[in-house]
């Protein structure tokens, strides 16, 4: 009997010397790694750069403080989650994978809300949607956004721009922002044209546009203004629309034909 627990004792002395060195093994690999935190940081900024002046256009005219505030924090959140270097870090990112293609799939559902047998022409509209899908010659259309509107890319002065869809709107017109993008020094414009607006009267400076261009629609010479306020998108109003043979809007797709 007295072997019997000595043995016991024994074992359980043991048992909890491997867990101490386990746990230690766990601290040690849990350590945060500074430089390992300074490079993710790097590679986040160098890759929101690259985004930016690649797809730039795609954003709001107006980025705001509030934006790159939130930026920089989900930045260093994630660089410390990769510095941190724990055990579970491969676990995590697994789910993070699974939960991503979960999404993904979610996404790629929601192009078959309106028509299935126009699937292909439906999925490519959505990988690429304010550039438009040529399903006939001389036309493209552009799926309906999920906040309601129809946004388009355009080429301007060779400078890709989204606008926002409005023909409601008489004019082209351009937050200041996007003017400047385009050259025009917002200091030699006159402001003197009137609008209407839900929020008052507000006023617009009228420039010209070199050329515009979506797809293989193209005019020059064309009258825009620019807003004296700041606005999210540039509008694309009547002054483009009524130069195209006709548009259509049908089972939530902006179909133009020239």
């Amino acid at each position: 009997m007295k072997e019997f627990f000595k043995r016991m004792l024994t074992d359980i002395e043991e048992e909890s010397h491997k867990n101490r060195n386990e746990n230690e093994i766990d601290a040690e690999s849990g350590a945060f790694n500074r430089k390992r935190f300074f490079i993710t940081l790097l590679l986040l900024a160098s890759l929101a750069v690259l985004l930016y002046q690649q797809f730039g256009y795609m954003l709001p005219s107006e980025v705001d403080t509030g934006d790159i505030l939130y930026f920089a924090i989900m930045s260093g959140l994630v660089s410390f989650w990769v510095a941190s270097d724990t055990i579970q870090l491969k676990k995590l990112g697994r789910t993070l994978v699974l939960w991503g293609s979960f999404a993904l799939v979610l996404m790629t559902a929601y192009s078959y809300r309106f028509e299935i047998q126009q699937w292909k022409d439906r999925l490519l509209g959505n990988l690429s949607p304010h550039h438009g899908v040529a399903l006939e010659e001389r036309s493209l259309s552009f799926p309906l956004d999920s906040d309601g509107h129809f946004y388009i890319v355009a080429h301007v002065n060779q400078r890709p721009l989204r606008f926002l869809v409005d023909t409601g709107a008489s004019h082209i017109i351009f937050p200041p922002r996007a003017a400047e993008a385009l050259g025009f020094d917002l200091d030699r414009l006159s402001f003197i044209h009137p609008f209407q607006t839900a929020n008052g009267r507000i006023y617009g400076a009228p420039i010209e546009l070199q050329n515009i261009r979506v797809g293989g629609f193209y005019l020059s010479n064309v009258s825009a203004f620019v807003n004296e306020s700041p606005m999210d998108y540039p509008l694309l109003g009547m002054t483009f629309f009524k130069e195209l043979k006709r548009y259509q809007v049908e089972n939530g797709m902006l179909t133009l034909h020239w």
